[in-house]
Formats: structure tokens, sequence, C-alpha cells
């Protein structure tokens, strides 16, 4: 009976996981292939392949994969609650993911350990600050915080960017 559920659980995981390399506009094999699968992700979000070499730092790994779980949960506009729960029970929660409506964030690589709509708005706010438009940098962060509050979708919140930003 425990085998036949470790195989269920294993099959979950690696279906979550091809589904979740594939909306990241990855190669769905690249998710299952230990250890080539966290260099990849790690490659994704950060930037930089060798960050998954702190997931064999004993006690430190566990630290390093719940941070990591939560930099995905963000990435597919989830809270870091869901990247918890990503970590501790990855098979169930990847199938979410994997298999969801959740998209993942543009496809493009984070400036390294930032989230990336944060890292956006950080650059808006230098660039009103001097060019005096500081109104508009005001009105994206009001928009990220109903965004955040689940009050507007991830279409509105990027028109209404777009809009302020003359894009």
């Amino acid at each position: 009976m425990r085998f036949i559920i470790s195989l269920l659980f294993t099959v979950a995981l690696l279906a979550g996981e091809w589904k979740v390399y594939q909306k990241m506009g990855r190669r769905g094999w690249e998710g299952i292939i230990p250890f080539y699968n966290w260099y990849v992700l790690c490659e994704e979000m950060y930037n930089n392949g060798n960050k998954m070499w702190f997931l064999l730092i004993p006690f430190y790994n566990i630290y390093v994969l719940i941070c990591y779980m939560i930099d995905l949960a963000k990435r597919f506009h989830r809270s870091a609650g869901f990247g918890v729960g990503l970590a501790l029970v990855m098979p169930v929660f990847m199938c979410i993911l994997g298999f969801g409506k959740d998209k993942y964030l543009d496809g493009s690589r984070a400036v390294e350990g930032s989230d990336p709509i944060s890292s956006t708005l950080n650059k808006v706010e230098q660039m009103a600050q001097g060019g005096g438009r500081t109104d508009s940098a005001a009105e994206i962060k009001k928009y990220k915080e109903l965004l955040d509050s689940g009050a507007i979708t991830q279409e509105e919140y990027d028109e209404k960017k777009k809009q302020l930003l003359g894009l």
C-alpha cells in the first residue's frame, strides 16, 4: 500500500513539474531530470543556475528550499504561504501550479533575489523621482496593492501599469 501511495506522489510530482516548466517557457522534460531541474529553476529565477548547490548544504538547504519555493510561488502570483506549502507538499502544490490557471510572470529572468514586480516598481520610482512623475509611481503602487489583495486581476494591473508608463 505504501508503495502505491509513494508511486502516486512521484507521478503527481513529475506531471506537475513537467507542466510548471512548460509554463515557464522551458521544455517539460527539464523539470523531471534530478539535479538538472534545480539548475534550470535557479537559472530561470535568479539568472544563476549554480545557486542550486546551496541545496546540498545540510540544514541550510531547508531554508534555501523554502526560499526558492516562495520565489517560485511569487512568480506564479501566489502568496508566500503557498510557497511554504510548495516546499512541504511539493507533489500536490506543483500539480496546482502546473494544471491550474496560474500564469508564469512574463518569462523574463529576475534580478538576483528580487521579486520582478517590486523590481519594476523600484525602477519606475527612480524614473519618477528624476523626471518629476511621482504620481505615476504612487498610482502603480496603489494598483499593486489592489492586485495583492485580489481586488483586481493581473490583466487589469498590467493594463493600468502600461497606461501609467505610457507604453
